[in-house]
């Protein structure tokens, strides 16, 4: 692996554990015995570099799917096949789906920006200034620019991708594209409290009954 793949293993694995937010290029710096300078070469930018690890993640995660599904025999050998990339995160530390952080880490920044912006409405109405205490991550020197990232295509490409396996095992479209919901919001929340209870048995036991009651188990 070359150092720009490195940079983005590397902050992939930042964001996974704590957030974009959770992190800086001196961290990476640090990890990988380089100089700042180098990865503002290759990511001048934060939110560059959290573009490339999204686009890497993607990329694999689907890749895992279409290699796992073509040695399943069953719906629910496909449905597990798209379980263990989650369950994968989680046996490493507790690890979130990168996309998964992201989405919230993003409705955390939207609540935060509607509360400054709130709050600049009532001190425009008192007529006086103060200084901002809470400085966007957008606004830090590192990242200049949001990290406008559609995690919203990639929860759709997952829901797609189930609502295709529920289909090919008889579905029909409507109550594939809603089993394929249901699944998807289960593994979600699945692997959040998982996280918060620091329990990979959780994340088994959520997973499987709900699989059990699809397939009669």
């Amino acid at each position: 692996m070359g150092t720009k793949d490195d940079i983005v293993r590397i902050a992939t694995d930042y964001i996974q554990r704590n957030g974009v937010s959770g992190f800086s290029y001196a961290d990476i710096a640090r990890k990988m015995n380089i100089k700042k300078p180098s990865i503002h070469y290759y990511f001048p930018v934060k939110s560059d570099l959290v573009r490339a690890a999204f686009e890497k993640y993607s990329a694999d995660f689907f890749e895992t799917l279409r290699q796992g599904v073509d040695a399943a025999h069953s719906l629910r050998e496909e449905l597990e096949v798209y379980m263990r990339p989650y369950r994968a995160n989680l046996e490493q530390g507790y690890k979130l789906c990168l996309c998964s952080m992201l989405a919230l880490e993003s409705l955390g920044q939207s609540a935060s920006d509607a509360h400054n912006a709130e709050e600049e409405k009532k001190t425009a109405k008192r007529g006086t200034h103060i200084n901002a205490t809470f400085v966007p991550l957008r606004a830090q020197a590192e990242n200049r620019e949001p990290a406008e990232i559609n995690t919203a295509d990639f929860q759709a490409k997952n829901i797609r991708w189930l609502a295709e396996r529920f289909e090919h095992a008889g579905y029909d479209p409507e109550h594939a594209q809603a089993e394929a919901e249901s699944l998807f919001c289960t593994v979600q929340g699945a692997q959040l409290i998982a996280r918060s209870a620091q329990s990979l048995d959780l994340f088994d036991s959520v997973t499987k009954r709900h699989l059990d009651n699809l397939t009669g188990a």
